[in-house]
């Protein structure tokens, strides 16, 4: 009776560890297809994300062939343009055809000098304040300024000045 009893629990011990085997085999299995699957998904998410690329850079590359054609042709009208004002044709001719009634066609109007450029000089004042002046502000900056160059001073002074040598370093 004992070994039948031995038998049965070694047979079922063998079942269950030949269950756990199984379903052990089957969960790896399972991850096994989960993750080919993935990597599918996500080859082919690069790829789509590949061409992507490779359409935009040829976008890019075609405006760039493009930009560079616009900036001959317009480098080339400039040149034209330029070479028409060396002539130099009087702009109190075009004043002259406009006053006596005939028609000034757009290459007339054209074909007068352009104008050279000339020289902008910019001076900055000196500001204390990071923003720029408005005249509404002008009395409290300097009530600011004067309020810091006193509280500098008793900091040095370790608050050695009076209340009245204050209002005189701040007048």
């Amino acid at each position: 009776m004992q070994q039948q009893r031995e038998e049965a629990i070694s047979y079922v011990q063998r079942k269950y560890e030949k269950e756990a085997k199984q379903r052990a085999e089957l969960k790896r299995t399972e991850q096994q297809f989960v993750l080919q699957e993935q990597i599918k998904l996500e080859t082919a998410e690069r790829e789509r994300v590949e061409q992507e690329k490779e359409r935009q850079r040829q976008m890019f590359v075609a405006d760039l062939h493009q930009l560079k054609d616009s900036d001959r042709n317009a480098s080339e009208a400039y040149k034209q343009i330029k070479k028409k004002s060396r002539e130099k044709r009087p702009a109190r001719d075009v004043l002259e055809l406009k006053r006596s009634g005939d028609s000034i066609d757009k290459h007339m109007a054209e074909e007068v000098s352009i104008r050279d450029a000339g020289k902008i000089t910019v001076r900055f004042t000196p500001r204390v304040f990071p923003t720029p002046v408005r005249e509404s502000q002008v009395a409290k900056e300097d009530e600011y300024l004067q309020n810091q160059e006193v509280a500098k001073l008793q900091v040095v002074n370790h608050g050695s000045y009076d209340a009245l040598e204050l209002e005189n370093i701040a007048s």
